[in-house]
Formats: C-alpha cells, structure tokens, sequence
C-alpha cells in the first residue's frame, strides 16, 4: 500500500516539524515617516547633552576628590560614607523628612476643611465657592478671551447668527454635505 499523506482541510492550518516560523517584516505603509524621526532626533539629541550626559558626569565626579577644578583622584565611596558621619547633613535628612510628612499632614487635613466648608449649607455658600475658585479660574477666562482676537479680531457671522473664528465654515450636524449659507464678516 502506497503512503497516505495528510492533506489540510480548507482554511486550517496545522504547524509542521519541518517547517520554520515566517518572519514578519513589517510593510513599507506601516513604517512611520522619516519626517518623524526628523522631529524627534533634535529632541532625543537636546535631551542626551543637557540631561544624560550631565547626570552620568555627575555620578563620575561623585566619587572622585573634584573641586570643580585643577587635580582630581578617584577615592571611590568615602565620599558617600562622609555623608553619613556628618550631623549637619543627617539634621537636613530629618527636617526634610519632618517637613514633607507634616507638610502632607497639613494640606489634606486643611484641602478637607475647605471642601466640607463649601459643602455645608451656610448663608452666602456660592459666594464663598465663587472667592475660592475666581483665582483657579480667572487665568482661563483670560487666556480666552484673548484668544478671542486671534484670528485678526474678526469672526464669521453666518445667517443663523452663529459666530465662528477664522471663518471655519459651518454644517449642521445632521447634514453630511457641507452648508451653502451665505456668511457675512463681522
């Protein structure tokens, strides 16, 4: 009898020992841009020279003998153990420390205070609202309305009386093809 070999229904597939894995290789559309990388590599390149490489120099220099000037000596971790055997810097650990803990204490107990405050029916409760959140607010309305001008100080009036800025044209919402009203310069 002659050898029968298997034969794949249609539309499965069945891994073989003898065949190897494809290798993926991504499509030259699903590549990004090389403008992208014209954009980025300036950034990369600014962040390396004014963060990394200061950073790794400064773990260098941490364990040498440096002035920040003239002669230095490699003197490996007594100046980490020096630091340990000084008061006046383990006295500025424990005041960190003591000012972070207290300082957290504080804000959440006196943020509670506040937001039970203008939680609770008291008289004149919205105008002690409007006293906290006028300042949190007021650089917003600001940086609106001067944007308002951005466009030459002239919007678009549309025939509904809609006003847009830079003239941007205006459809209705339930329309997919684009308005034909007639618009007039503000």
């Amino acid at each position: 009898m002659a050898a029968s070999i298997p034969v794949a229904r249609a539309g499965t597939t069945r891994p073989s020992a003898t065949t190897t894995p494809e290798v993926q290789v991504r499509a030259k559309k699903d590549r990004a841009h090389s403008t992208y990388y014209w954009m980025v590599w300036p950034a990369v390149i600014a962040f390396a020279a004014f963060h990394t490489v200061p950073v790794i120099t400064g773990i260098f220099y941490s364990f040498t003998n440096y002035p920040g000037y003239g002669e230095w000596n490699f003197v490996g971790l007594s100046n980490y153990l020096n630091l340990f055997k000084d008061d006046r810097i383990l006295a500025a650990y424990g005041f960190s420390f003591l000012f972070a803990i207290v300082a957290t204490i504080l804000t959440n107990v006196i943020s509670l205070a506040i937001a039970l405050g203008l939680h609770a029916k008291i008289k004149a409760r919205n105008f002690w609202r409007g006293v906290y959140f006028v300042p949190y607010v007021l650089s917003e309305v600001i940086a609106g309305v001067g944007s308002r001008g951005s466009c030459g100080g002239t919007s678009i009036r549309t025939l509904p009386g809609r006003r847009l800025p830079c003239g941007r044209a205006w459809a209705p919402r339930s329309s997919s093809r684009p308005s034909r009203m007639p618009a007039t310069i503000a």
